[in-house]
């Protein structure tokens, strides 16, 4: 395995953790903050709450998949 593929892996890991964690802490919609916060309050990895914080502070997400769809969107423009 190469360091590529275990950083993949690892993302990977890291937004089927913080989808699981929204689904059952988070109400939608809901604003960065809101969802940085419901991590904090919960005690959730420092991983997936610095991964939440990458999210837009200007956007309403409507679901746990938007904010999936960002991050995603995000790590792939980061790797560019």
């Amino acid at each position: 395995m190469t360091i590529q593929q275990t950083s993949t892996s690892r993302l990977d890991q890291d937004l089927e953790d913080l989808r699981t964690v929204l689904l059952r802490r988070v109400t939608f919609p809901a604003r960065q903050d809101d969802i940085v916060g419901s991590l904090v309050a919960g005690r959730s990895p420092a991983r997936l709450v610095w991964c939440a914080g990458r999210l837009s502070p200007e956007r309403l997400y409507r679901s746990v998949d938007q904010v999936c769809a960002e991050l995603a969107a995000r790590r792939s423009a980061d790797r560019r």
